[in-house]
């Protein structure tokens, strides 16, 4: 993570060049989207159960794969998408996912979260979703300003029981 900052006149005091030509290179501009066809693979959790092969106490795990696609040069990088409980902005909990190689254009991502203890039993609906590339390009959702981020799943209802 460190670096170093040479000006011109340090270049040219140490003999280097000053001048170069870069070329084939692409700058990437275009934010990555969502889109329909992703899948809700917990539908219905339990706050007190814990997921199949972990100790009591465990949190529930919750999950959706989202389609994404990216039309830059750089690919898809990751995406956060939150679930609040249906009619209301304070209960909730979120999935996050991670592509770990570049240039990735279009994608099935999983993604994944846990439940706390402290969210209500209820119905949970995304409210908001991130989606990032490699070259810094973001897009944001949010049900709230009209998106409609429900369509982007078979099942956008995530139940928490006890």
């Amino acid at each position: 993570g460190y670096g170093t900052y040479y000006d011109e006149a340090t270049l040219a005091g140490m003999g280097g060049r000053t001048t170069f030509t870069v070329s084939g290179a692409a700058g990437d501009f275009t934010s990555p989207t969502a889109q329909t066809g992703g899948v809700n693979l917990t539908p219905t959790v339990s706050r007190s159960t814990p997921p199949l092969g972990m100790l009591p106490g465990a949190p529930a795990r919750v999950g959706v794969q989202l389609r994404l696609a990216d039309t830059g040069a750089a690919g898809l990088r990751s995406a956060t998408m939150e679930f609040c409980l249906d009619g209301g902005y304070w209960d909730c909990f979120y999935v996050q996912g991670e592509v770990t190689t570049r240039g990735k254009s279009d994608l099935l991502l999983t993604m994944g979260g846990h439940v706390s203890e402290w969210n209500n039993i209820g119905n949970y609906l995304p409210t908001s979703l991130y989606v990032y590339d490699y070259a810094g390009n973001a897009s944001y959702y949010y049900n709230y300003y009209g998106d409609d981020l429900n369509a982007l799943l078979d099942n956008p209802v995530i139940t928490i029981t006890e």
